[in-house]
């Protein structure tokens, strides 16, 4: 009895004894190594889903500069002036990286009225578009605008950049190409001097290849994307209020 009480002590002493040093290392070195695969991991997957929403996001803002420029020049327009039997060309102003266009935009059945709206970029390489409303001459019946510097009756700012064709973020003829480039009705290039084109050259343009290349915000880190478009403008031939 006295040497089974015995054996259940000792068994008992051996049981409290706890761990000793070297399983203690090891289950560190186990636990430090579990936890470094899931911070890994974790890691990973917010990298990802950083990088997809921002993709995302950069796309639509391309997508969204895209849509409002193939908007206004799709129904450009000519516009007739007192005195002239040749109408204004739609293109008032055009470089490889602003324009300004007479266009039939944002139209209703009850308010049918040119718009001229301009397209340039400001110091943060950000979009900016801005349009002046027509006015009707009361003597010649034709529509009028306010002079170039006039304040615009509205102005708008997209987000992002605007990456400058020199800077190289991939392969393709769409990562170099400017902002605009201008074809006559043959599909011919026709190039702007350093003052944009000329009032001869305006006057043969049918269509414009546009190409974005944006990021999501002003800084270098974010990943660019580039859309590419041709819109050709098939309402040249609406010169004025009264041939609508």
């Amino acid at each position: 009895m006295i040497a089974a009480l015995r054996r259940r002590l000792r068994t008992s002493d051996r049981s409290d004894s706890g761990l000793s040093l070297m399983e203690l290392i090891v289950s560190m070195a186990l636990t430090t190594l579990v936890l470094s695969m899931v911070v890994g991991f974790f890691v990973q997957i917010t990298s990802a889903t950083i990088k997809a929403n921002e993709s995302r996001s950069t796309t639509a803002l391309g997508s969204n500069i895209a849509n409002e420029l193939a908007d206004v020049i799709r129904p450009a327009t000519t516009l007739r002036v007192v005195g002239s039997t040749a109408p204004d060309p739609a293109l008032v102003a055009a470089t490889n990286t602003s324009l300004t266009i007479y266009a039939f935009a944002d139209n209703t059945s009850s308010n049918v009225r040119p718009i001229r709206v301009s397209f340039s970029q400001d110091a943060k390489k950000q979009l900016v578009e801005k349009r002046w409303n027509a006015t009707t001459n009361a003597t010649t019946g034709l529509w009028e605008f306010p002079a170039l510097g006039a304040t615009p009756a509205s102005t708008r700012v997209f987000p992002g950049a605007l990456i400058d064709p020199s800077v190289a973020v991939g392969a393709g003829a769409s990562e170099t190409a400017p902002l605009f480039v201008y074809l006559d009705s043959a599909s011919q290039v026709v190039v702007p001097s350093g003052t944009g084109l000329t009032l001869a050259q305006r006057s043969t343009i049918a269509a414009i290849r546009f190409t974005v290349r944006t990021r999501t915000d002003t800084s270098a880190t974010a990943q660019p994307v580039a859309i590419q478009n041709t819109v050709g403008m098939p309402n040249l031939g609406l010169q004025s209020k009264d041939d609508s």
